[in-house]
């Protein structure tokens, strides 16, 4: 039985915020700015905090990673639910497989936008650069161009924008490829480069 698997439980000043369950570095998604949890993005981006990983159970197959991930999420309690202080937003064991709704991209797009602006130009530029220095894997230092190794720009047509990284990837996951087909091409080996589709905006940063 393959048992590579581990929960662990993300501390942040000493307050549990966030348990999950994965192998090899999956943990690492927690400080790295870019997390599908807006919560941990929003303190390792606006306040420069890191947050400390503990593993709580390793070891283990992928089902009892499941069960003990759904037991220790109960133990800690979800703070979206009133139960405790968890950034989680699932009770475990699977985790979040559907897509987003139109009103839930909404929201995630004004509060990414409502972050951004608050924060001071200095803050935006030492942000930005931690997004690039992040998302230079080894594919793209040796000059091998992908999208998915690359932080990317999106307006919608109201002015909201976010930042991902992967663009290929984002679009897939939330059934957005249509919009941004030719802005892919156009950008392909010219970073920087600006495009557009229906209202939308994306550019390479």
């Amino acid at each position: 039985m393959n048992k590579m698997y581990y929960v662990y439980l993300a501390y942040l000043d000493d307050v549990p915020r966030y348990v999950g369950f994965g192998k090899r570095d999956r943990y690492k998604h927690v400080n790295s700015g870019v997390s599908s949890v807006r919560e941990l993005n929003f303190h390792v981006l606006k306040y420069d905090k890191k947050f400390r990983i503990e593993f709580l159970k390793t070891n283990l197959s992928k089902s009892d990673a499941q069960k003990y991930e759904i037991k220790f999420i109960k133990q800690y309690g979800r703070l979206d639910v009133g139960g405790g202080t968890l950034f989680n937003h699932t009770f475990g064991g699977v985790g979040f497989r559907g897509g987003h709704t139109h009103i839930s991209k909404e929201k995630i797009a004004k509060a990414s936008k409502n972050m951004w602006d608050s924060m001071s130009e200095n803050d935006k530029t030492s942000r930005i650069n931690v997004f690039l220095d992040n998302g230079k894997n080894t594919r793209y230092k040796k000059g091998r161009y992908s999208e998915n190794s690359c932080f990317w720009k999106i307006l919608d047509p109201m002015g909201n924008m976010i930042i991902v990284r992967g663009l290929a990837r984002y679009l897939k996951k939330h059934d957005m490829t249509f919009l941004f087909n030719r802005a892919i091409e156009k950008n392909r080996g010219n970073p920087g480069i600006m495009g557009r589709g229906k209202g939308w905006i994306v550019e390479q940063i």
